[in-house]
């Protein structure tokens, strides 16, 4: 329940290139073995590609973007995502 909005907020920020990491070649790794799952509520949530798959820099940063509007949700402006 906790990844379904914060994930579609990422994959926005990616999709309309404004998701800046300074190419981090972890980051960038971690979301190669990413794959989208939805529940059958229509939930979404990340998976790994395969059982050898990482995906935690990814699930972490799902998880701070989760905390940044939980903590300040009127605030539309982060260093990451412009």
């Amino acid at each position: 329940v906790n990844f379904s909005e914060p994930m579609k907020v990422l994959e926005a920020a990616y999709l309309t290139e404004k998701l800046h990491h300074q190419n981090d070649p972890v980051l960038n790794w971690a979301a190669s073995n990413v794959i989208l799952k939805n529940s059958s509520n229509k939930l979404f949530y990340p998976a790994k590609r395969n059982n050898e798959s990482k995906i935690d820099p990814v699930c972490a940063l799902i998880m701070a973007l989760s905390r940044a509007e939980i903590a300040n949700p009127a605030v539309d402006v982060s260093v990451y995502v412009l």
